[in-house]
């Protein structure tokens, strides 16, 4: 038999909005090649481990996959918890190493939005017995922001390694064993001239370097919440143009919104600086695609949902392709592959976000040469 794409789509939003507390059970039990289609889903948008949340929870309702599928979807769960362990002790370390070297700094995205994963049980019961979903959070690369500009973050990096390679926002660090750092001197950009002033200066106006969370053994400094809410959405928006999205970003601002309602947080100014950034129109899809996806309530939302973008924005979502990008990692011919595919890719996107398609092609080719001319200036780091 074959499955129909919308209808496995619609049975994953609710295994993900059972996992978070939002549904108590799936209208059906699924058979065998529902599992497998839903498996992959979960897998295509990083979300074995929060997935596996719901899959535990649907054996109480006798609706629990094959045994050979539930041993494989426990087996990544506990790879993802271990991985977790990793990550975590590492952003301490790495942030333990800077503060000794006399850098500020702060964990971007990563670990710290998923301290936030804690939902109730249930929540439309208004059941206060809350479960931990941190250590399900599918972990990535580490990005710390340091309070020092370009110079002073490869002059730091230079210490531990050789070879540099950054770009307009951060360099890498690859000493960590397993695990990839970018080292942020910008938390975020824009593309478009006169939105990424703006950016710059909500960046002054909202930095803190003092706001820590519990991570493992250990504390961290993490952005704060009235900083969250417009970079994390902004960070989104960012792979909406360059790189492949998945739901696990969506998630991330799901919970940051959730924590941003908890503590009565001032959504309505960080949807103005939104709207001074160019996002007003994203801001409003978004906020259609939690609630339609994860069920995320109406009291959390920043502003009105649009269900017309909001459709656009999660079918873009949903059909995420990894482009492959031709010839060695910074050279010509890999620029020039990554500039073809980001415009064929952002022609689609010109009637909903034209200003950002437009200045695309002149941001990038001004990040290109931007990188060739601030390395000829400090050749000193570069032999």
């Amino acid at each position: 038999m074959e499955l129909q794409k919308g209808n496995i789509e619609n049975l994953f939003y609710q295994l993900l909005r059972m996992a978070l507390g939002r549904q108590v059970c799936l209208p059906h039990t699924p058979n065998e090649q529902e599992w497998k289609a839903l498996y992959e889903l979960a897998k295509k948008q990083s979300l074995i481990g929060v997935c596996f949340a719901g899959v535990q929870k649907l054996q109480t309702q006798r609706q629990e996959p094959p045994e050979m599928t539930y041993l494989t979807w426990m087996g990544m769960a506990a790879k993802i918890q271990q991985r977790n362990e990793v990550v975590s002790r590492q952003c301490v370390e790495l942030q333990g190493q800077l503060a000794a070297d006399g850098v500020r700094s702060c964990v971007l995205k990563g670990q710290g939005v998923g301290a936030l994963y804690r939902v109730h049980e249930n929540e439309n019961d208004n059941n206060k017995n809350s479960s931990d979903l941190s250590m399900l959070r599918q972990s990535g690369d580490i990005d710390v922001w340091v309070d020092t500009d370009e110079e002073g973050a490869l002059r730091w990096v230079k210490k531990y390694q050789r070879e540099l390679d950054f770009d307009y926002k951060h360099v890498h660090l690859d000493v960590l064993e397993g695990t990839s750092v970018e080292v942020h001197y910008r938390p975020s950009t824009s593309r478009v001239p006169w939105y990424m002033k703006r950016v710059e200066h909500f960046t002054r106006e909202k930095t803190c370097w003092t706001n820590a969370v519990a991570l493992g053994d250990g504390m961290v400094n993490v952005p704060s919440l009235e900083f969250n809410l417009v970079f994390i959405l902004q960070h989104i928006f960012g792979h909406l143009f360059a790189e492949e999205m998945t739901l696990k970003q969506y998630l991330d601002y799901y919970f940051v919104l959730k924590q941003a309602h908890e503590k009565g947080a001032d959504v309505q100014e960080a949807y103005r600086w939104m709207q001074r950034m160019g996002m007003g129109s994203f801001a409003r899809a978004t906020m259609w695609l939690l609630r339609e996806v994860f069920g995320m309530p109406e009291e959390w939302m920043i502003c009105e949902a649009d269900a017309d973008e909001g459709r656009f924005l999660l079918d873009r979502v949903m059909a995420k392709e990894q482009k492959a990008k031709k010839g060695e990692h910074g050279s010509v011919r890999w620029h020039l592959s990554v500039f073809w595919a980001q415009q064929n890719k952002n022609l689609h996107l010109l009637t909903h976000y034209p200003l950002e398609v437009l200045f695309s092609p002149i941001w990038l080719a001004r990040h290109f040469f931007w990188k060739r001319i601030w390395k000829m200036k400090h050749k000193e780091l570069f032999v």
